[in-house]
């Protein structure tokens, strides 16, 4: 599971075909590209990139996202209801989230590189997350691209919001685990 505004995926070099022919050194920007050469057979969700960008970058995504990838752009994120995209999450799966907080609404989350305008509401990333957790067996979670601010007040709310992030990811991993 991706959670993330931007591809991650390398589309600048040379191309033998659609995939390039070799990685450059591995970057926030490439590891997705990484992560498919090294596990070509790796299954993969992403959600909330950038609508734009999905478009422009169509073709690559397409070639890259085989039948085992799949991605949900922000707009279709927003357009959803909820109960339809459970239904596109996986289920009954070993599963890795990595969790880019750009993903997130800018007026919720604006403290990372390139915050997101049209980002995914915090409150259906929770039910995405607890879905997740309660269905899925979990083999590890990472968050990443928070920032720091000058304005103590801004990044305590923010960082607030991350914490509470984790907490809610912590209780649901919990909650069926005995001696916890």
């Amino acid at each position: 599971m991706h959670f993330d505004h931007h591809n991650d995926m390398q589309f600048w070099g040379n191309f033998n075909g659609n995939e390039p022919t070799f990685l450059t050194k591995l970057n926030h920007a490439n590891f997705i590209s990484w992560l498919k050469n090294d596990l070509p057979n790796l299954q993969m969700l992403h959600l909330g990139i950038q609508a734009f960008n999905h478009k422009l970058h169509s073709k690559n995504i397409q070639a890259f996202h085989d039948v085992n990838s799949k991605s949900i752009s922000n707009i279709d994120l927003l357009e959803m209801n909820t109960e339809d995209v459970i239904k596109l999450l996986p289920f009954n799966k070993n599963i890795y989230i990595t969790f880019d907080v750009d993903v997130i609404k800018h007026n919720e989350i604006s403290l990372t590189g390139y915050p997101s305008s049209l980002g995914v509401e915090i409150s259906k990333i929770f039910t995405m997350i607890r879905f997740l957790i309660e269905n899925n067996n979990i083999i590890g979670i990472d968050i990443m691209e928070f920032g720091l601010s000058d304005n103590f007040r801004e990044h305590k709310k923010q960082s607030e919001l991350i914490c509470y992030l984790l907490l809610h990811m912590l209780k649901f991993l919990a909650k069926d685990k005995e001696n916890i």
